[in-house]
């Protein structure tokens, strides 16, 4: 994204929470990503990035540490570098730990609490045997926190076969197994640990709630999510294959990012998913001792979009 497209967005980031300076690439790629990390902190929001780590030069971490960023994740896909370098080419292992041991020496000499240091494990049938060694060796070099995630993009036949969450039915005994050996090693470690659930079942709404969360693209595209944001978003839902074009809401080179927000259509989208999120409310109330009218509403809930019916984020995996 170029310097003066971001500048566009900074007016409006008093109003956030968090800016997550990362798309579908590698951040630390862009030239103005310090820059962006100063601007966004100046607002008032907590700012991070997700990187693959490679580019965690020495110079780099030093301007990571000066940044103020909150938190950086690192996305690792194994263990050892023979399962992490056949999913992660040319991405060293290795490497990557030594620049979580790095990071984590500085904090520890800084007294400082930034950035947070998590590490992103995506759970794959080719790698799933390792979770527990990685979440050990990310404790072991300093990390402050691991989650493992599913891989929700289930885009082609191959991708298919490699996710580890089920549709229906029961996920494979083992490996729920490894699941709970790595939250016993974290257990042991008093260390935060966050898998993502093996079993889908639809949510009020995605974690990505498009009602309170946007995603904007490097060309100013302002989209309900990264899963609709890119000119052709191709899925496999349940053994069938579906392709939807990219999905915004208006382009902030054009319009203010408050003239996208409150456009009808934008407005319209985001509606169902908060009265999807009020009727799962209603019945939660009445569930936990409410009256009968506290679900009133509750029990036919708008159905999800069509665009997200297909998507395993809707699903809470």
């Amino acid at each position: 994204m170029p310097l003066s497209l971001f500048e566009r967005l900074v007016p409006h980031f008093s109003g956030a929470r968090f800016v997550h300076l990362q798309g579908w690439g590698e951040p630390m790629l862009s030239p103005h990503l310090w820059d962006m990390i100063a601007m966004a902190k100046a607002e008032g929001p907590s700012v991070g990035f997700t990187t693959g780590g490679m580019l965690l030069t020495d110079r780099a971490i030093d301007r990571l540490m000066e940044s103020g960023a909150d938190y950086v994740s690192i996305s690792i896909a194994g263990a050892v570098q023979a399962t992490h370098g056949a999913l992660r080419v040319r991405s060293d292992i290795e490497r990557i730990f030594d620049r979580i041991r790095r990071m984590a020496a500085l904090k520890r000499r800084s007294a400082s609490h930034r950035p947070r240091i998590s590490v992103s494990y995506m759970m794959t049938t080719a790698n799933i045997e390792e979770l527990p060694a990685a979440l050990a060796r990310a404790i072991e070099a300093g990390a402050d926190d691991f989650y493992a995630t599913n891989l929700d993009c289930v885009f082609d036949a191959s991708a298919d076969r490699s996710r580890i969450f089920v549709w229906e039915g029961e996920p494979a005994v083992g490996h729920l197994a490894i699941l709970d050996r790595a939250r016993s090693i974290a257990a042991e470690n008093n260390f935060s640990f966050r898998p993502y659930p093996l079993i889908a079942q639809e949510q009020p709404a995605c974690e990505l709630d498009p009602s309170r969360i946007m995603f904007i693209t490097a060309a100013g595209e302002v989209c309900p999510c990264p899963y609709l944001s890119r000119p052709d978003n191709r899925r496999i839902h349940k053994g069938r294959e579906y392709l939807y074009r990219q999905l915004n809401f208006g382009n902030i080179a054009d319009l203010d990012l408050t003239a996208v927000w409150k456009g009808r259509s934008y407005a319209e989208f985001r509606k169902r998913f908060e009265r999807r999120r009020e009727a799962d409310r209603r019945l939660r109330a009445y569930m936990d001792g409410g009256e009968p009218f506290d679900a009133m509403g509750a029990l036919n809930p708008p159905p999800l979009h069509g665009v997200c019916e297909t998507c395993a984020k809707a699903y809470g995996v």
